[in-house]
């Protein structure tokens, strides 16, 4: 047993071994003294503590990947305490009447339907803020009713509007700071509850989204465009983020695992985003690596598994991919 890291958070001086971590792992898989690690240097890296829930180490099987995630508690310290940061603004979207309408104080009102949140960041050397509008379809977290139907969870159900809204505030708030925001997620965006483990939960059945997440980009290209962003009404120019659509129609979902298998490859192309975008930042290179990433991608495919494409591989492969790809990412970002 041995000391793993030892850092400030403020006052506290905060000390990680080996001995802790299992009081730490949120699920029964057993973390691996490399998953461990990682975690440590991520907690000393981005002055994380732990003990105070700011960050999460996540392992349901010991044959699965450890996850890491960042709770909002970390967010909101780290907007506090920053001097660039001048104000933050948050509400619901709607779609009423035909109309999408932003409103602040996150009220559904009589014959609207929620379709999503929305945020914004001030910073003080900025001209414009960081606004950013995220899908509620694309967030919902689904599990199964008593008679086989995907209904949103407990937390999605009563509580969409809350849910949704700190998505959309976690998304700005890591755009505005990048450095120290950088390269973690928040549980919302992975497809974690992150009250489930304040709570001492740990329903893997809720870790379900939306049966209709989209497959592979158009055109099969690995990495998806980013969208243009739909942003709540000002004077000032937009800036790129996600698109508010319009709500889909109620579909029959599919089977159970295809379910996850759509929602793994979508979070699989967004950790090769990542990925790309730190590989430019490592290499100092203005210019998109995306051929490069993609060629990378296929020839890790067809070594590991014989096989030629992201849509041929089964469940666990992709997972076994994406926890390749975001240790990758993160040692990117650690050099």
């Amino acid at each position: 047993m041995g000391e793993l890291v030892r850092y400030r958070v403020g006052e506290d001086e905060i000390v990680l071994r080996d001995e802790d971590i299992p009081y730490l792992v949120e699920g029964n898989g057993k973390v691996t003294p490399k998953e461990a690690m990682r975690f440590a240097m991520l907690c000393k890296t981005k002055n994380l503590n732990p003990w105070l829930r700011e960050v999460f180490l996540i392992k349901y099987s010991n044959d699965k990947p450890a996850t890491i995630v960042v709770g909002k508690q970390y967010y909101e310290r780290a907007i506090s305490n920053s001097p660039l940061i001048s104000g933050l603004r948050s509400g619901v979207v709607v779609e009423r009447g035909g109309e999408i309408e932003y409103r602040e104080d996150g009220i559904i009102p009589p014959g609207a339907t929620l379709v999503g949140g929305w945020a914004e960041v001030y910073r003080r050397d900025w001209q414009h803020p960081i606004r950013v509008a995220v899908n509620l379809s694309e967030y919902t977290q689904y599990t199964k009713d008593a008679n086989g139907r995907y209904v949103p969870n407990s937390m999605w159900r009563g509580k969409p509007s809350t849910m949704i809204v700190k998505v959309a505030e976690e998304q700005a708030m890591r755009r505005a700071l990048p450095d120290q925001l950088g390269g973690i997620y928040a549980p919302e965006e992975m497809g974690y509850d992150e009250e489930t483990f304040t709570a001492g939960q740990h329903p893997q059945a809720a870790f379900q989204r939306h049966p209709q997440t989209p497959d592979c980009p158009p055109g099969d290209s690995f990495l998806s465009d980013t969208l243009p962003t739909a942003a709540p009404p000002s004077d000032e120019p937009p800036v790129e983020g996600e698109v508010i659509e319009e709500p889909e129609p109620e579909i029959e979902p599919p089977p159970q695992d295809e379910e996850k298998r759509q929602r793994l490859l979508k979070a699989l192309f967004a950790a090769l985003n990542d990925y790309e975008k730190a590989k430019r930042a490592a290499t100092g290179s203005k210019k998109s690596l995306r051929a490069e990433v993609e060629q990378e991608m296929r020839t890790a495919i067809e070594q590991a598994y014989g096989k030629l494409s992201l849509k041929s591989l089964d469940l666990e492969e992709i997972k076994e991919l994406l926890g390749w790809v975001k240790s990758l990412t993160a040692d990117l970002q650690q050099q």
